[in-house]
């Protein structure tokens, strides 16, 4: 009797033991699958503030090539200023 009894308990952790296995690998699957997709989410956001962090560049680029000329032309126009003084 005691052999058999030893035996279904056996089993029945061996059952539970299968049971936990599998829920583990299916928990596991879930967040590899979460963090997959958050991973390519996180890309896509990345790639969209690198496209807008150089669209800032360029515009702050042509904004300084704007102001130099700028700052030329105003010391071309006080030379034209002094002279007609």
């Amino acid at each position: 009797m005691q052999v058999e009894e030893l035996k279904k308990r056996f089993e029945d952790y061996h059952r539970d033991y299968e049971k936990r296995k599998e829920h583990i690998r299916e928990e596991a699957a879930r967040k590899t699958k979460s963090l997959t997709e958050d991973n390519r989410h996180l890309q896509k956001d990345l790639s969209a503030k690198k496209h807008e962090a150089q669209a800032l560049m360029s515009e702050m680029e042509s904004t300084a090539e704007a102001f130099e000329e700028m700052q030329e032309q105003n010391l071309r126009l006080l030379q034209q200023l002094k002279v007609h003084e």
